[in-house]
């Protein structure tokens, strides 16, 4: 009886043995789909990813051409105006006769017309950098602000040099 168990238990052992090989081997297999699923996934993206790079390289090379394109044709058109310029220069101005010319330039009356002047009323600038400083003290002793600037709290003396410094004109004439 116990050789019964014993080839029992052996069969049932290389049943499950079997059994194991099997079941790993199915596992190896469904990996090995996966694995080719993927391997076919990244192919088609590699092929799009080429595809999408020589679409980008053709792209830039248009652009390229438009750019180089674009400045010979500027360079095109400089060239033709100056080239119209310098003939335009070179060429004499066309003339009529002497009568018809003066006739239309002449004035209608015999007296020559006058164009009015007017002479400029502006005072002479302030002469002197001292004149400039001693105009804004009396500026700033006029607007209320001596000693100190009520606005920045300066010293109105020094502001009135600093200003002077940038100008002379500074405080004047106006």
């Amino acid at each position: 009886m116990l050789e019964k168990i014993g080839a029992t238990l052996k069969t049932a052992n290389d049943a499950l043995s079997d059994a194991r090989k099997t079941w790993r081997d199915d596992n190896i297999s469904e990996r090995e789909k996966r694995l080719v699923e993927r391997e076919k996934i990244v192919a088609a993206r590699e092929a799009k990813l080429a595809h999408t790079m020589r679409t980008l390289r053709q792209m830039q090379s248009k652009a390229w051409l438009r750019r180089v394109g674009f400045g010979m044709g500027a360079a095109a058109l400089v060239c033709i105006a100056f080239v119209a310029g310098s003939m335009m220069a070179q060429a004499p101005l066309p003339t009529s006769s002497g009568s018809e010319a003066d006739s239309t330039l002449a004035p209608k009356s015999n007296q020559p017309s006058e164009v009015p002047t007017v002479e400029p009323t502006i005072e002479p600038a302030t002469s002197s950098y001292g004149e400039c400083v001693a105009k804004g003290d009396a500026y700033f002793k006029e607007i209320g602000s001596w000693p100190t600037l009520s606005s920045t709290g300066q010293d109105a003396h020094s502001a009135a040099v600093e200003r002077c410094g940038r100008t002379i004109n500074a405080f004047g004439p106006w």
